[in-house]
């Protein structure tokens, strides 16, 4: 399902974001313990891929990376891999909200494809 986010990929200009701390060099990130707020980013061609990293109790996720005026110039387009819902979201100075799908794959991390000026 989120095979276009990781092959052929390219680190994005931010690691990540979030508040589980690991261990630095490649390849320490644990198995487990990730929250809806820990946050890993990838990117291809003009797409930027989102992971969120848990389901969000809330049913929104926030991307501190992408307040307005950092990160893209602007969001176009938001569709998480793997469903065909369309998702809604929004932006201001705090970042990017992203409102989950009622129904989404059953999987452990969730990664919305962001399009739009960069």
């Amino acid at each position: 399902v989120n095979g276009e986010a990781i092959y052929g990929t390219r680190p994005w200009t931010v690691y990540g974001e979030g508040p589980t701390q690991v261990k630095a060099g490649a390849m320490n990130e644990p198995r487990s313990g990730f929250t809806a707020a820990d946050i890993r980013f990838t990117t291809k061609g003009d797409a930027l891929y989102i992971f969120v990293l848990g389901r969000p109790a809330s049913g929104s996720a926030t991307v501190a990376a992408l307040a307005s005026g950092r990160g893209m110039k602007a969001v176009k387009t938001l569709t998480l891999l793997g469903s065909h819902e369309r998702i809604t979201f929004d932006r201001d100075v705090s970042g990017l909200r992203i409102s989950f799908p009622t129904q989404t794959p059953d999987q452990p991390v969730y990664v919305f494809k962001a399009e739009g000026e960069r």
